[in-house]
């Protein structure tokens, strides 16, 4: 029988498929913010000041994993399963809200008495200054994954994408101010808890409902709820996470701060591609579940075969089209700052790498969404050290490019540890 797309994908009501369109508008949005961040600081900034920047804010983005602790995924869950109990959904959130904070405001402790470690580890004494002016933003961003893992759970999509991309926006705008008052390069992180903090005041005023009169003993066997499932997806998460900036930090300890800021730039623009397939493998991860959970696998194989025959052929295009046009980029944007000239080799290795993957990156969470959540931490795990280690490896000797081919590999081989471990688990050949 004809393999029929309309028997197995979710999307016919009319309400889904707006939300679809809410989300991968607001990745696009997402990308282009987080392109034009770099590019101003580029613009306006060192690439030494640019490479401060990126290498607090790989700390800050591994930092805030740690302050949340899985709790946001708890959210999601509790905040779908009492979908229409407001008198539930209230302690829900107030909960988790609640010992995040307690939770995050230790780890911001911790990152507040370290500071200088940082310093020493990156043999850059500004990282310690740099780094300091994050730790409010990391105590106010747990809080906001967590609200707006709530607004994911309570099916407020659109609400969910406007403020996942006001974030970047709202960084955006703080850099501009920054630069239009001169302020020193070295401590534009300051901008990431700017940010925070003006998209809590944003949450909170949403979600005040869940705070009005509200009682610990209502709350307090939600709190334990929420540990328990957060633990257990904190640590997926938490590599994901690490993978994206194991490079940053690691050419940090091993470089200069102006080697970070050349590379930080390329490695940036390749994230922005990177966004694009999230937005496309977010939109198809309920049609890889709905699938798997009919038991019949010729479907999925096909809906996986089709997937990867129109993904190829779109981001290879892409892909090469974004290394051509990279001259042009810098020729408009960044005229007479020939140094950022030298990101471009950097940019066409970890390209190439991502174009290899692209094909089965939109089903990199098909473990996940078929249940076992296990396996696909442990096949994230592995990427995550074979990263590490072919970076600790290749960047001393070779540098920034050391880096980028150590990142370029990672990406070819997680598409045949992926193969191998959904072939181990779900005896399904990709």
């Amino acid at each position: 029988m004809m393999f029929d797309m309309r028997n197995v994908l979710p999307f016919r009501s009319s309400k889904l498929s707006k939300d679809i369109l809410w989300n991968i508008m607001s990745f696009v949005v997402i990308a282009v913010s987080g392109g034009m961040l770099n590019l101003l600081i580029a613009k306006f900034y060192s690439p030494r000041e640019l490479g401060v920047f990126n290498q607090t804010f790989a700390l800050y983005i591994i930092l805030t994993q740690l302050a949340v602790l899985g709790v946001h995924h708890s959210m999601v869950k509790y905040g779908a399963q009492h979908l229409k109990d407001q008198e539930v959904l209230g302690p829900i959130i107030f909960s988790a809200v609640f010992l995040t904070f307690c939770h995050a405001s230790v780890i911001c402790l911790c990152a507040f008495l370290l500071q200088n470690l940082v310093g020493i580890m990156f043999d850059s004494p500004v990282m310690a200054h740099s780094f300091l002016l994050i730790v409010p933003g990391v105590l106010f961003a747990s809080i906001n994954k967590v609200l707006i893992g709530a607004l994911n759970g309570m099916r407020r999509m659109k609400a969910y994408a406007v403020l996942q991309a006001l974030r970047l926006c709202l960084y955006l705008a703080w850099l501009c101010v920054l630069i239009t008052i001169q302020w020193p390069g070295m401590l534009i992180s300051v901008l990431l808890s700017a940010g925070e903090i003006c998209l809590f005041l944003i949450n909170f005023f949403y979600f005040r409902f869940a705070f009005r009169g509200m009682r610990w003993a209502c709350a307090r066997e939600w709190c334990h709820r929420h540990l328990e499932f957060g633990l257990k997806a904190f640590l997926g998460g938490a590599l994901y996470e690490m993978n994206t900036r194991v490079d940053v930090l690691l050419l940090g300890i091993f470089s200069s701060d102006y080697m970070v800021g050349i590379y930080s730039f390329a490695a940036i623009l390749v994230e922005g591609f990177v966004q694009l397939m999230f937005a496309v493998r977010a939109t198809i991860n309920p049609v890889l579940t709905q699938l798997y959970l009919k038991k019949n696998k010729d479907d999925l194989i096909i809906f996986i075969q089709n997937g990867k025959k129109v993904a190829y052929p779109v981001m290879v295009a892409l892909g090469l089209l974004a290394i051509i046009a990279y001259p042009l980029i810098l020729i408009l944007f960044l005229p007479g700052q020939e140094m950022y000239w030298d990101a471009w080799p950097i940019f066409m290795i970890l390209m190439f790498g991502m174009m290899f993957f692209s094909g089965y990156y939109i089903f990199s969470s098909l473990l996940a969404q078929a249940g076992f959540a296990g396996k696909q931490t442990c096949m994230i795990g592995c990427v995550v050290a074979i990263n590490i280690v072919l970076n600790i490896i290749l960047i001393p000797p070779y540098k920034i490019y050391g880096a980028a081919i150590a990142t370029s590999i990672s990406f070819i081989m997680s598409v045949f540890i992926l193969k191998y471990m959904v072939r181990k688990a779900l005896n399904i050949s990709l």
